[in-house]
């Protein structure tokens, strides 16, 4: 089985992808949300080299929740919440 990736991103010299039905969850959990403020593919350092996939700039606390439970990687940047799945 060959698997396909939507997008990288280098973080800190850390490469993290996410498969299309990590990132399909993803957004499932995001639009069931209570209007959540979300971007995708934000420039890390003003270089769409390194993007962050999925970057929330507004969302309630079960959100967080439900993504750290599903297994998704949650940091704060300057610019927002990133997401990622390792």
């Amino acid at each position: 089985m060959r698997r396909r990736f939507v997008t990288s991103l280098s973080y800190s010299s850390k490469n993290y992808n996410m498969l299309p039905e990590k990132f399909q969850r993803a957004i499932e959990l995001i639009t069931k949300s209570n209007s959540p403020r979300v971007s995708f593919n934000v420039p890390v350092n003003d270089s769409y080299s390194n993007v962050h996939i999925i970057l929330i700039h507004e969302c309630n606390a079960t959100l967080t929740r439900k993504l750290v439970e599903e297994g998704y990687l949650l940091y704060m940047t300057d610019k927002g919440l990133s997401v990622s799945y390792i």
